[in-house]
């Protein structure tokens, strides 16, 4: 096994585990950290797989949809209940 399969397989089970912690949390500041874990996992996924480009884009479309919640309620909270 080489280090990319290592490294796909421990990646793709951190998403789907982060991503089921993100669904099952009651406390939505948690929701959204483990959500956050889950975007960045699959942006490393998409470099892993050569699309540095893609892994860019859907953090920095992250990013900016936070920074458009901050500016629209008027609060550096993540969550916006």
């Amino acid at each position: 096994m080489t280090l990319f399969n290592i490294l796909f397989y421990a990646i793709a089970a951190l998403i789907v585990v982060s991503t089921g912690l993100a669904v099952t949390r009651r406390n939505l500041v948690h929701a959204v950290i483990y959500l956050i874990i889950s975007f960045f996992g699959s942006a490393f996924v998409f470099y892993l797989f050569g699309a540095p480009f893609l892994a860019a884009v859907m953090v920095i479309v992250y990013a900016e949809d936070c920074e458009e919640r901050e500016r629209r309620h008027g609060t550096k909270d993540a969550v916006y209940g």
